[in-house]
């Protein structure tokens, strides 16, 4: 039993305005089932809001993922649940964070290239979105463009750059997280070090 509010997250679907992170990664192990809402005025004080219960039960089969880069990953797509992916993956600062977790040749392993920015509020002239207002020098600004165009095939290939987070099913996700795999474009240190 919880807030009814949480049992909604829990329970939500993709395409509803309560789907989030959550209930991806609920759904991601486990199914959710509701049994009951309980009013407030069943309790004694009387809280503030109404309760529901839900029954939450282990899937018979759970998919193979690393669940270190899952919850990465689930965090990265739905930190603005609403943007198209393909808007999602243009930001600076996200595709500066995903180079520093690469093992892709070209990309530095000690990721001091890549940390040193500044925020300033100059445009950008490179396509890149500057709605982070970042600027880097020019070299790092070319390795962004090359990653750049890296992440925009894998979107484009799997249909996914017009496409937004919270309108994708667990399956739809597990196949992005999939093509980065493939391309050796990983959300977590753990899955890169352990080489999955």
């Amino acid at each position: 039993m919880g807030r009814k509010e949480f049992a909604r997250r829990l329970l939500a679907n993709p395409g509803e305005s309560e789907f989030n992170r959550l209930a991806v990664n609920v759904k991601l192990v486990a199914d959710v089932e509701f049994i009951m809402n309980v009013s407030k005025k069943d309790f004694l004080p009387c809280p503030k809001v109404d309760s529901s219960v839900v029954k939450i039960h282990q899937k018979a089969e759970i998919p193979e993922v690393d669940y270190k880069e899952w919850c990465a990953f689930t965090r990265t797509c739905f930190t603005k649940k609403n943007k198209t992916l393909g808007a999602i993956f243009k930001h600076k600062r996200m595709l500066v964070e995903l180079m520093k977790l690469q093992e892709t040749k070209g990309y530095e392993e000690n990721n001091t290239l890549y940390s040193d920015y500044h925020i300033n509020d100059t445009e950008d002239k490179d396509g890149l979105s500057n709605e982070d207002n970042v600027n880097f020098s020019s070299d790092v600004v070319k390795d962004l463009n090359l990653f750049r165009d890296i992440i925009n095939d894998i979107l484009s290939s799997g249909g996914f750059e017009d496409k937004r987070p919270s309108k994708l099913s667990r399956e739809e996700l597990l196949d992005l997280l999939s093509l980065f795999n493939r391309a050796r474009i990983h959300f977590s240190w753990s899955s890169k070090t352990d080489g999955k």
